[in-house]
């Protein structure tokens, strides 16, 4: 998702990554020790920019991925937040290297240069719409 005015700024390099499991989670590297997780939203917004990993990563790397993505989860909770060195784009490449995607050398910045080159964009109704459920979503909770 984008982040409001350095996006802007990296013409749509920069941005928050995540990450979703089999069943439609969406888990994201949001803070020190902190792992968001949602079915609609990354912690800083909708998602604007997707690609379905049954395009990158071949049959027995996606049986293998709600795995990783636990595991990924579990190490990163004992993470420090780094805007530089250790973020969401990390953690992405992590759990894309733990399942061999391009021979383990997935880096954060081959990520971010991929995503703006080939991903493809989200409309922005869905993406309303993806926030609009978090909010009623997130009111259910609190109540």
């Amino acid at each position: 998702c984008p982040l409001p005015g350095l996006s802007l700024l990296t013409v749509g390099v920069v941005g928050h990554y995540g990450i979703t499991d089999s069943n439609g989670v969406i888990y994201d590297f949001a803070g020190h020790f902190y792992i968001h997780m949602s079915e609609h939203v990354l912690a800083f917004g909708a998602p604007s920019r997707t690609v379905p990993l049954s395009t990158i990563l071949t049959e027995s790397q996606l049986a293998k991925a709600d795995s990783a993505i636990s595991t990924t989860c579990r190490e990163y909770m004992r993470h420090k937040y780094s805007f530089v060195c250790d973020n969401c784009h990390h953690f992405v490449a992590h759990i894309l290297n733990q399942l061999g995607y391009r021979d383990n050398k997935s880096g954060a910045m081959s990520l971010a240069a991929y995503a703006r080159f080939h991903m493809t964009r989200v409309p922005r109704a869905v993406r309303r719409g993806a926030a609009e459920a978090s909010r009623i979503e997130n009111a259910t909770i609190n109540r």
